[in-house]
């Protein structure tokens, strides 16, 4: 019978090889699409805690600008209010937080240059007692207002 002649059996391989290849190129395809779509969601993970840190650092640094607005406003208030009594200490305060100001300005261009990889982040010890006696010699007059 032709079914089992030499020639069928040589096309019965013949298929039975182009069956394994396609299962073969199958799977590599499967394992290839696996791979790219771990690779889209973690990098979309990454993007989307990027989004958050940059939410927060917004946040932050509005907030870290509020801070010496308020201190200043309010002592050109009292300034304008009793002028002899705060013209000394509100100069100084104001000086002081615009200097402030000036600070987180330029700490904001070095945080541009840090996406850039410009800039080089030097670590440092620090007090932190002379900067909270600065934080609450600054609302001290604001308080004191009230």
């Amino acid at each position: 019978p032709w079914w089992a002649s030499l020639w069928a059996y040589v096309v019965y391989a013949s298929l039975l090889l182009a069956l394994l290849l396609f299962v073969r190129r199958y799977e590599i395809n499967r394992q290839t699409l696996k791979a790219n779509l771990k690779m889209e969601t973690l990098e979309a993970e990454k993007l989307k805690e990027l989004d958050h840190f940059k939410s927060e650092l917004y946040a932050d640094l509005t907030h870290e600008f509020r801070t010496p607005l308020t201190v200043i406003l309010g002592m050109v208030e009292q300034m304008k209010d009793n002028p002899k009594r705060y013209t000394d200490d509100g100069i100084k305060l104001i000086e002081r937080n615009s200097k402030n100001l000036l600070h987180l300005i330029n700490q904001l261009l070095d945080l541009s240059k840090l996406d850039n990889k410009a800039f080089k982040l030097y670590l440092q010890q620090s007090d932190i007692i002379p900067y909270l006696r600065y934080v609450t010699e600054a609302f001290q007059t604001f308080a004191n207002s009230r």
